[in-house]
């Protein structure tokens, strides 16, 4: 619902090493080809040295000089800096993000621990989590958050009321705290008051509040423990909105499961589900999102779907009717990410452009205005961008560049510049 997809990758930094051949006259009393102006040797003369530096490590080898094979030893090469892809969540009030270094840090409401600092204390703007860890992915929940550690452990911190953090208690957190067991993770998502993951093998698991069914486990029991979903499928990707969530198998179909007041599973119906339910339609999924009330997809073709409800036109289809299955999104757009917030959504096409759509009470469709818009149109001076996460009437995004932008609701300080002041435009972190 609210998390920018992430994936970690490596940045070779490669050096250039130019050897120069000799500039001016030479010193001929000596017979070396060094060049009396630069000091710098001549290619053959490199060569020659490297020739008669081989031959005697050669003899090194064989001999018991210690000092010259240790002399001849292989250096151990510097190994190149590694890069994270920075990514950020929105989720209800308060907002996360991962920088290059692969540190986790967040900002806003704090009441419950959700910032992960050790305390209580609203913040307005980034401080890093308490454990100074370094983190793979994270996701922003309603009021907990969660996030998956380099070495594939997931951690949780905030809320537990419903056992959202997965320890096997309800006693809320101040600092990430493991989710038991000792599975490795790939991907997870934190809910409403649920949090689901993948685990390694491709298997999701669930815990926290069931009371719509979300957990996916056949009951509407609550879970303080990871529970494995229904059936045996293996899944590709997940993502949780308001007790409900959705998934992508495998075999790119989309399933969804937990509260369906709306039609948000898109199965044609409007009867709460607590088991995986295939969305109806036959598209081939690429990937899915989930909102408040209402979900989005996109096919492999880049074409946008919504379904459930559309209330402020967050559907984005150019009316306010709700559906009950995939409807495509207005616009001869092709798109790359989406993200479902509140009562609105965003999405990033193909051509790296940001647009957004449905409610904008609080300025979160970022053109300037407080209206509301039923269709995709363009947030005000946001181009390139890479990321997304649509929240509680608020937007975070990442651009090419890893420039951080914010805008929306801000009561809580969730945008992170160090106020409280609502924002109709998108403004830079700093």
């Amino acid at each position: 619902m609210r998390t920018i997809a992430i994936a970690l990758f490596t940045t070779l930094v490669s050096a250039l090493f130019v050897v120069s051949g000799t500039v001016g006259a030479t010193a001929e009393s000596s017979g070396s080809a060094t060049s009396a102006r630069t000091g710098v040797q001549s290619v053959d003369q490199v060569l020659v040295k490297k020739k008669r530096k081989k031959a005697k490590c050669k003899k090194a080898k064989k001999g018991k000089k210690a000092k010259r094979r240790k002399a001849c030893a292989k250096k151990p090469q510097p190994q190149p800096p590694v890069v994270y892809q920075p990514m950020m969540s929105a989720g209800g009030f308060h907002t996360c993000e991962i920088r290059t270094d692969a540190s986790a840090w967040c900002w806003g409401s704090n009441n419950l621990g959700q910032l992960g600092i050790g305390n209580l204390v609203e913040m307005h703007s980034p401080v890093q989590e308490a454990t100074h860890a370094q983190w793979r992915s994270i996701s922003v929940g309603d009021t907990h958050t969660c996030g998956i550690k380099l070495d594939g452990s997931a951690w949780c911190w905030g809320s537990n009321a419903g056992g959202e953090l997965g320890d096997g208690t309800t006693l809320n957190k101040m600092v990430p705290t493991r989710v038991a067991g000792s599975m490795s993770w790939t991907q997870i998502s934190a809910g409403d008051a649920d949090t689901c993951g993948i685990q390694l093998g491709g298997t999701v698991w669930c815990w926290g509040d069931n009371g719509a069914g979300q957990i996916g486990d056949g009951t509407f029991s609550d879970r303080w423990l990871p529970t494995k979903i229904s059936g045996t499928s293996l899944w590709r990707s997940i993502d949780l909105g308001t007790r409900s969530a959705c998934a992508i198998r495998t075999d790119s179909t989309a399933w969804c499961w937990g509260a369906n007041s709306s039609g948000q599973l898109g199965d044609a119906s409007i009867t709460d589900k607590n088991i995986p339910t295939k969305v109806t339609g036959g598209v081939i999924w690429q990937s899915i999102t989930a909102g408040y009330a209402h979900s989005c997809g996109i096919a492999t073709n880049a074409i946008a779907w919504c379904w459930g409800s559309n209330a402020n036109g967050r559907l984005g289809d150019g009316s306010t009717t709700n559906r009950l299955t995939p409807t495509k999104v207005a616009g001869a757009h092709s798109w790359r990410s989406l993200s479902a917030g509140s009562f609105h959504t965003c999405g990033i096409r193909v051509d790296d452009n940001l647009l957004c759509w449905g409610s904008n009470i609080n300025g979160q469709l970022g053109d300037g205005t407080q209206s509301e818009g039923h269709s995709p149109q363009g947030v005000a001076g946001l181009n390139g961008m890479s990321g997304i996460s649509a929240g509680y009437r608020y937007n975070c995004a990442i651009s090419v560049s890893g420039s951080r932008w914010c805008w929306g609701y801000n009561y809580f300080g969730q945008l992170g510049h160090g106020d409280t002041v609502q924002l109709l435009s998108p403004k830079a972190l700093t």
